[in-house]
């Protein structure tokens, strides 16, 4: 059997809740921020809201930047049980998993900078701060309870943690190859950070990987469509959201 090689496509990855999960900035690919499964607040009991409790992060401001909107996972396996997790991100290149119930700092996880910026470029300013500026993505995974977090750092890497404990599951060279491109002007470079080749989509049926990852769920069907070919040929295409599922 052919090694696994995976795709991933340069376009930003977006996530929909499942049950009353809150995995992406938003909400879901449209930023609509609107909780459809929320059956707590009504209009007659909002006002009897309560802090019930707060948590100073560490996190280093940058510019007009700190911390970003949490995302939810509820029902998260944990070795202390099931837990509802949030997740923040500090501009600082740092992500911090909270009890949800408790208030309690679970666990942080801090991104190393590997960017040197070459002499003469332009210092960081508002727009570009020097830390992380992406909400990352939290996707489910196969296994109930168990959720991976998709972020990328200043520096350009993806990363891939476990919600639970915040841990790394995998250096990003370890799955994927390459990268996959229809972008002319992109192919031929390479990414920032991951140093992964980009690489034009004719590749996939010259490798014939068994499986290619497409995280830009949200353009599925027209990327089918493009890569029939390859799926005629034997080629899957694994989907991580809104559902994993293989096609």
């Amino acid at each position: 059997m052919r090694s696994l090689k995976l795709l991933f496509l340069l376009t930003f990855i977006c996530g929909a809740g499942f049950g009353a999960d809150w995995l992406t900035d938003g909400g879901d690919s449209k930023r609509a921020a609107w909780q459809r499964d929320e059956t707590i607040f009504t209009k007659e009991n909002v006002s009897n809201m309560k802090l019930l409790w707060k948590l100073k992060l560490e996190n280093e401001p940058r510019q007009m930047h700190s911390l970003f909107p949490p995302l939810i996972a509820e029902r998260v396996q944990t070795s202390d049980g099931i837990k509802e997790i949030a997740m923040v991100t500090g501009v600082s290149d740092n992500l911090y998993g909270i009890d949800a119930k408790t208030g309690k700092l679970l666990w942080k996880h801090h991104f190393e900078n590997t960017y040197e910026p070459e002499e003469g470029a332009r210092p960081h300013y508002t727009l570009c701060p020097g830390g992380i500026m992406a909400t990352p993505v939290i996707g489910p995974t196969g296994t109930p309870g168990k959720y991976t977090i998709y972020a990328a750092s200043w520096d350009g890497r993806l990363h891939f943690l476990n919600l639970a404990d915040g841990k790394p599951i995998r250096n990003t060279r370890e799955l994927i190859d390459y990268v996959v491109d229809r972008s002319t002007v992109k192919q031929g470079k390479y990414t920032p950070g991951t140093n992964l080749e980009i690489v034009a989509p004719e590749r996939l049926l010259e490798e014939m990987p068994d499986y290619t990852l497409l995280l830009t769920w949200n353009f599925a069907g027209e990327i089918l469509r493009q890569q029939e070919p390859y799926r005629r040929a034997g080629g899957r295409f694994i989907v991580p959201l809104p559902h994993v599922h293989i096609v």
